[in-house]
């Protein structure tokens, strides 16, 4: 018989154990189900700015998990990362399926076989910073010309440098992009759109004929018909995740992460009748004014209601940074 085990993890993407994220009552059905101690497996960073151990620990505490435990840091990443692209078989704009390679390897030398893991919440629930900062940007898009209200996206992102008098520049220049468009459906990612569209600078002539054409418009002829009479806070923004988590959860920052180490994963997040729940629910349930997972968390508040657990659940996650400006990564 297979192996299962839950885990918790703490990669910049995904909220505290949201691999784990198992109420008590569902610990003890599975203690009841399986003959041994529910296992946990869990990654720390040496970035303090990155690592949740603490969190995770009270988490541990509060399901009485047993916990397997790897330490990363940014040169691990940096050195793992071509493997990450060579089992990934894709374009990998990020260096976050890393971390998540390592703690299969874990898991594998850990003798367990499965995986339950919360991929898709984020997308699903609303848990990703860019869908609040569509509705900042919604708000700047009333007033262009107000200097305080693009300054509100600086509470979203503390752990950039934002202070400077350059920053209201690059506040303007990045976030700005499409303010005169707020009812686009692509109104939420078009910032990021139009600047990872700037690599095709370092392309070839050639294969840039080979390219031409927008893959957003692409895109757009592929859209439901009636997403003009979506929600724009969080309705429209979280369309593309939706249609897209499958793939890129199981795919590349997932299943593939996992498969690498020979280890399968579960995603109860990415359970269709969940998706089609979700996607029924009005905005302000997945987010209430800029609290994400609001539905998610109030129905979790009863079995995390100590205060160790009501901490975790207000902790501020980070993306994991590209290695090449802190680790030895040659860049070619």
């Amino acid at each position: 018989m297979q192996r299962v085990s839950a885990c918790v993890r703490t990669c910049p993407w995904v909220p505290i154990c949201r691999a784990a994220s198992t109420p008590r009552r569902w610990s003890r059905c599975s203690n009841r189900t399986v003959p041994e101690t529910l296992r946990t497996f869990s990654i720390g960073f040496d970035d303090a700015g990155l690592d949740e151990t603490e969190h995770q620990q009270r988490m541990v505490a509060h399901l009485r998990t047993v916990n397997a435990r790897i330490q990363c840091s940014l040169s691990d990443i940096a050195a793992g990362f071509p493997d990450t692209i060579r089992h990934a078989e894709s374009p990998v704009l990020r260096t976050a399926p890393t971390p998540m390679r390592l703690l299969s390897g874990l898991v594998r030398r850990s003798d367990v076989k499965v995986v339950l893991t919360g991929e898709g919440a984020d997308e699903v629930l609303g848990g990703y910073d860019i869908f609040k900062e569509a509705k900042v940007r919604q708000f700047w898009a009333r007033s262009p010309a107000s200097a305080w209200r693009p300054a509100l996206l600086k509470r979203l992102y503390p752990y950039l440098d934002l202070t400077s008098a350059q920053s209201a520049a690059y506040l303007k220049e990045f976030f700005g992009v499409g303010l005169d468009r707020p009812g686009d459906p692509f109104f939420s990612h078009l910032p990021r759109w139009m600047t990872t569209a700037q690599c095709k600078l370092f392309l070839s002539e050639d294969l840039k004929r080979q390219i031409e054409g927008s893959a957003v418009e692409r895109f757009r002829d592929a859209l439901p018909a009636g997403i003009a009479r979506w929600h724009r806070s969080t309705g429209r923004s979280t369309s593309r995740p939706a249609r897209c988590c499958r793939a890129t959860c199981c795919r590349r920052r997932g299943d593939r992460m996992l498969m690498a180490n020979s280890v399968e994963g579960r995603f109860p997040f990415l359970d269709h009748r969940l998706i089609a729940f979700a996607n029924a629910l009005h905005p302000r349930y997945k987010m209430r004014v800029l609290r994400e997972k609001h539905l998610l968390r109030e129905a979790m508040r009863a079995d995390f209601r100590r205060r160790s657990c009501s901490a975790t659940s207000s902790r501020t996650a980070r993306p994991t940074p590209p290695p090449s400006c802190r680790a030895k990564y040659p860049i070619m």
